[in-house]
């Protein structure tokens, strides 16, 4: 009876435990071969060690770790008969560590021999991935683009998202934010005052625009890094090595007095959105494109606190060297997307980037240890953020191996979940243990199990569904004002007052009989089924947060600095913008998070409504207002 019932499950976990495919039996598309003289570049940190390094944990010391982990004596020995782990490390900041971070563990913790392919080329190294040429690749942009260029296949190769986000855009320096606060709106980029704040068209030296050394540079326009760039479609041409909208450019093509210049590096990168930002929103700027001098000159002008606006991606370590802050544009939409041209002339973008997921690439022929570690990696935006503020081009004091050995010895028991190292007989077959544990169990006892579990669901569900209010609701949005710079500039401090703003809202939701349907980081998504009640709450939030005690750090920022009009406080510590909105219930369960979840026009509505006030300000929209006029009193409107 048991294998009759369990022969399907045995036969999905018996091809799970024997590993995916090879390559070689999945393969269902030809493309380039890997180049395998590309996977030996210089990584960005040319002191840095790569392969055959001092152990980052070869003391006595972390023995005990090692064991705590499952790394025995037998397992190294048995390991190191296995063949060697080839893990992919690029040529720039966070994919050099990230990719380092990795061979320290699967060396040092899960005693296998490791080696690195550097590579440049990421679509290169994805290939070298489906050939089983690279084992792990752990940072990898635009996957999607890069495997339908190369006809690879997902067969091929696995992909996950990682938990880094990237991000693009035009940047600005901490110090810079410092002297004008109102720099992070791109309203500024529209202000001849602040413009004069930045350098002027034409300051940056001319030989750092050229493609190559020349003995004579900037006589010759064929050696710019920008000319007719392919990506524009050959269509559009670059001036003196920049892009110039039409508000910016001279008769005589001179340098614009009236302009200011930003720096980027190759066209390629920004793919025309950003030039097509600058033309349609009219912005008083030229791109002036570098190359591979970029990064070098952003930290010449942060090392001298020179005046600089500059485009660059995140993760990176110009960001974190110089505090970077990205201007602030619309919000991306896909209407926005769908405007979008290859010739920024015909382009009609406006708003800002889409931030979107990297990929971690794992070849099919990787142990199955890997397959296991791979899994498991949460290299995070944060963590690497860590290890490059560490670094000696961001202030700090090493290289990037002892960066990121420094942090692996200081976060154990972050990394310590990652590592696969099965503490059975290595030599054991996994193919046998789900033999055994197959004809263990009985069909019996699992349609019991399954029973009780679908029983308890649907009580669960009925639960959740009579608490949560329903047909005609006020839908009340929370968010905190300047919460993602706050983040980066004061983490520690952050993480206090936002137990503190969460505690205020969650109690006061319960004295009116709020019912929690999201909550993100900073952002509620509360809703209420009476709507004076609603608006009670929402008051009643904002006088809690003036009186409660926040962070000394938190009162020096001026997002959050005490502000008093006579003898009453109108701003102290968090600001926090609401929005309410009446409107139709559309409920639906979510399993992972476990309550009633609202969605439809509304929710949006809502949600946009509290994007639109200011930290401290309570908006309604005319929904909710009529619905209340028959209730309103002297005491209401006062409160309110």
């Amino acid at each position: 009876f048991s294998m009759l019932a369990f022969s399907p499950v045995f036969l999905l976990l018996a091809a799970q435990v024997m590993g995916p495919p090879s390559s070689a039996h999945s393969r269902h598309t030809q493309y380039t071969p890997c180049n395998t003289s590309k996977l030996h570049e210089t990584p960005f940190d040319t002191e840095t060690c790569i392969e055959s390094c001092e152990p980052c944990f070869g003391a006595p010391e972390w023995d005990a770790l090692k064991a705590e982990v499952g790394l025995s004596s037998d397992l190294r020995f048995h390991r190191l008969g296995e063949p060697i782990v080839t893990v992919a490390v690029g040529t720039w900041a966070s994919a050099t560590m990230s990719g380092q971070a990795l061979m320290i563990l699967i060396e040092e913790m899960m005693g296998y021999e490791v080696k690195a392919a550097v590579l440049s080329e990421p679509t290169n190294g994805m290939v070298c991935v489906a050939e089983g040429k690279i084992d792990i690749l752990p940072e990898m942009w635009y996957l999607p683009r890069r495997m339908i260029s190369a006809t690879v296949s997902p067969h091929d190769l696995r992909a996950r998202p990682s938990a880094v986000a990237g991000s693009s855009g035009l940047y600005i320096p901490n110090y810079l934010v410092d002297e004008y606060p109102c720099a992070l709106s791109y309203l500024a980029l529209k202000s001849k005052f602040f413009l004069r704040l930045l350098p002027p068209d034409g300051q940056v030296a001319c030989e750092l625009k050229m493609a190559s050394f020349s003995t004579d540079p900037c006589t010759n326009s064929s050696e710019f890094v920008c000319m007719t760039p392919e990506v524009w479609g050959s269509k559009v041409q670059c001036s003196n090595g920049r892009f110039v909208p039409p508000n910016c450019q001279t008769s005589d093509g001179s340098f614009s007095p009236d302009c200011a210049e930003a720096i980027m590096a190759y066209p390629e990168w920004s793919n025309s959105w950003w030039e097509s930002v600058v033309l349609n929103l009219g912005l008083n700027l030229t791109l002036n494109y570098l190359g591979a001098n970029l990064q070098a000159e952003i930290l010449r002008r942060a090392a001298a606190r020179e005046r600089m606006l500059f485009y660059a991606n995140e993760p990176s370590i110009e960001v974190v060297a110089v505090g970077g802050h990205p201007i602030q544009f619309a919000p991306f939409t896909e209407d926005c997307a769908s405007k979008f041209d290859s010739n920024p002339n015909d382009n009609g973008v406006h708003c800002s980037e889409a931030p979107r997921p990297l990929h971690m690439l794992l070849s099919n022929t990787a142990p199955q240890a890997i397959h296991q570690f791979w899994e498991r990696i949460e290299l995070t935006n944060k963590i690497l953020d860590n290890m490059m503020k560490a670094h000696h081009m961001s202030g700090g004091q090493e290289d990037s191996r002892a960066a990121v050995c420094s942090w692996l010895q200081k976060n154990p028991e972050i990394w310590k979940p990652w590592i696969a190292n099965d503490p059975s007989d290595p030599q054991m077959s996994s193919l046998v243990i789900i033999l055994v544990t197959t004809f263990l169990c009985t069909g019996i006892t699992c349609i019991l199990v399954l029973a009780y579990v679908v029983w308890r669901s649907r009580t669960r569900l009925r639960q959740a569904y009579a608490s949560a209010p329903a047909g005609e609701v006020v839908f009340m949005c929370i968010g905190v004002q300047g919460y993602a710079e706050l983040l980066d500039l004061i983490p520690d401090e952050m993480s206090n007052a936002t137990n503190t703003y969460q505690h205020v809202v969650r109690e006061t939701l319960k004295t009116y009989n709020g019912y929690e349907s999201r909550m993100f980081e900073d952002s509620f998504l509360i809703v209420f089924s009476n709507a004076m009640e609603s608006v009670l709450c929402a008051v009643e939030t904002q006088e809690k947060l003036l009186v409660c005690t926040w962070p000394e750090a938190l009162a020096e920022n001026p997002c959050c600095a005490t502000v008093t009009r006579g003898d009453r406080t109108m701003f102290h510590g968090l600001r926090v913008h609401i929005g309410l909105h009446l409107g139709k219930a559309e409920r639906r369960w979510s399993s992972l998070a476990e309550r009633v979840e609202y969605s439809g026009r509304d929710v949006v509505l809502a949600l946009k409504l509290a994007t639109r006030a200011y930290g401290g300000q309570i908006l309604m929209t005319g929904s909710l207002y009529d619905s209340m006029l028959p209730t309103w009193n002297d005491n209401t409107i006062q409160l309110a």
